[in-house]
């Protein structure tokens, strides 16, 4: 294990979610629905609708991203461990008894103005693969058609109910590219491998049977684009304006510009503000806003020169 993951999983205790809420009280969704971690509202059947890849290790074991063999790429399986803490630190929330509560009182100063969400290198070029294997077959047919910015805003999506379900064998990652594929198929079939998915029909081509866009046939695609940016801006608001420590935590990650594998280490930063009596949402947010400038610099990996 390396010595950055070392650190991050020293200073969360060895578990997740530092708390699971801000001030101690989830706000109360309307009945049938709940909060996700990035604030939105969502029914609770929605996440039936959800794609998730089949789980291909076996009993006592993890997926811990792809791996060589015999010149093909196959699932790298891990005992359930130290390796999986690693590979998905940050995802599940701890027991109870082992989260921690911060201040309810905002910062002055503490919301930050919006700005485009950074996805990783490996993230672009598989998302930009996917668009173009897709259009090559399907692109001709302007129901069909997408794009790579249309695949960004899926994914944060898939990246963003990873949080509240995911399954215990799934990372962010591969909870987000299934979604994504989820997308690909029903933009292609014309209808959802799972008759509840539906939650991102209004990322589809108004003439797309299933779009919630259709009946808005003079949608330009400048605006539609515009939507598009809309869908990857993330502000960082005042503290009392989060829904959970989940929610905050995961927009730090989308404002940092290191993309969500930073999780573990904004979750590090905000217990080590815990265990020193500071306010963890301000710390957090440092290490999201000044990274290598913070006081938490050494729980991000380190800086390429």
């Amino acid at each position: 294990m390396s010595e950055y993951l070392e650190k991050v999983i020293m200073a969360t205790g060895g578990h997740a979610a530092p708390a699971e809420n801000l001030d101690g009280e989830k706000k109360e969704a309307p009945e049938g629905y709940h909060y996700m971690p990035d604030g939105t509202l969502m029914r609770d059947d929605a996440h039936e609708g959800e794609a998730a890849a089949g789980d291909p290790c076996w009993e006592g074991y993890v997926q811990v991203g792809m791996k060589e063999k015999d010149g093909k790429m196959v699932p790298n399986c891990v005992p359930a461990g130290d390796a999986a803490i690693a590979a998905t630190a940050g995802s599940k929330p701890a027991p109870k008894k082992d989260q921690v509560k911060g201040s309810s009182k905002n910062a002055k100063g503490s919301a930050a103005g919006g700005k485009s969400i950074t996805f990783s290198k490996k993230v672009e070029e598989s998302l930009k693969k996917k668009a173009d294997e897709h259009n090559e077959k399907h692109g001709d047919t302007a129901s069909k058609k997408t794009s790579v910015k249309t695949l960004k805003a899926v994914y944060r999506r898939g990246a963003g109910a990873f949080s509240t379900s995911h399954r215990p064998d799934q990372n962010r990652n591969s909870w987000a590219m299934a979604r994504v594929n989820a997308f690909l198929h029903l933009l292609r079939t014309g209808k959802p491998k799972n008759s509840k998915y539906v939650t991102d029909n209004d990322l589809l081509p108004s003439s797309h049977p299933k779009s919630s866009k259709k009946d808005s046939a003079a949608l330009t695609a400048s605006a539609f684009d515009s939507y598009l940016d809309s869908q990857l801006e993330v502000k960082l608001l005042a503290q009392d304006d989060y829904v959970s420590v989940e929610h905050a935590i995961h927009s730090f990650a989308e404002y940092s510009g290191l993309g969500y594998d930073i999780i573990p280490s904004i979750r590090a930063a905000w217990v080590r503000g815990v265990k020193a009596g500071e306010n963890p949402f301000e710390r957090a947010s440092l290490l999201a806003t000044q990274l290598y400038d913070s006081p938490d610099a050494d729980l991000l990996p380190k800086e390429e020169i």
